[in-house]
């Protein structure tokens, strides 16, 4: 069993905003279609709304809504191009990690993990 002192150990090392912001982000990540969206975003690096929508099989105006999510939790970041709005990671540290995340479920699958 674990003990209570260890569970106060943690609690000072990682201060309550990072883990409230952890939190948000994680309930972010949890919807699959922005989990597919991240996932596309990190290997095509750029995409507009009318190819996620055909890409994940949903609506354009469900992709909107999911991209804006994203887009508010930090996740995408857009540029205009013409009349489209083309949609990409916010940084290329989230790509890594997305990337990082997607080999790892490749592993796990492979192992009969999940």
């Amino acid at each position: 069993m674990v003990e209570l002192r260890s569970l106060d150990i943690l609690k000072d090392k990682i201060p309550s905003e990072v883990m409230n912001r952890l939190a948000k982000d994680l309930n972010i990540l949890s919807e699959p279609s922005r989990l597919n969206i991240l996932l596309l975003l990190a290997v095509i690096k750029e995409m507009n709304v009318n190819e996620l929508s055909f890409a994940i099989n949903l609506s354009p105006s469900a992709v909107s809504h999911q991209l804006k999510i994203l887009r508010d939790g930090g996740f995408v970041k857009f540029r205009k191009k013409g009349k489209e709005v083309c949609y990409s990671m916010f940084d290329e540290d989230m790509v890594e990690t997305a990337n990082r995340l997607l080999e790892d479920l490749k592993k796990r699958i492979s192992k009969k993990h999940i």
